[in-house]
């Protein structure tokens, strides 16, 4: 008797997996209530399709809740945030 052999491409879902893709999901559905002039950048950053730059530019837009961004994220102090010393908008070597 012969067996067949799973594809490649059709392999079991992970726990990991299955977080991510509700991670994604959730993340999809939260782009419909980000404005206009800011959904482009993070739908890159989301998709993997925009640079580390585009990426943590959108995260910071997300976090400041999309309002009066360039003054927010400059003056950003959030000591937990790992993107922090990597935000926009800073002055030249001010953490």
């Amino acid at each position: 008797m012969e067996t067949k052999k799973r594809p490649n491409n059709l392999k079991r879902a992970t726990p990991e997996g299955l977080r991510l893709l509700k991670s994604t999901r959730k993340s999809q559905a939260n782009l419909l209530q980000v404005p206009l002039a800011y959904a482009t950048g993070l739908s890159k950053a989301l998709t993997g399709l925009g640079s580390a730059k585009s990426a943590i530019k959108a995260k910071c837009h997300e976090c400041v809740g999309y309002d009066e961004t360039k003054e927010r994220i400059s003056k950003c102090s959030n000591k937990r945030c790992a993107l922090l010393a990597y935000r926009p908008y800073q002055l030249h070597g001010a953490t």
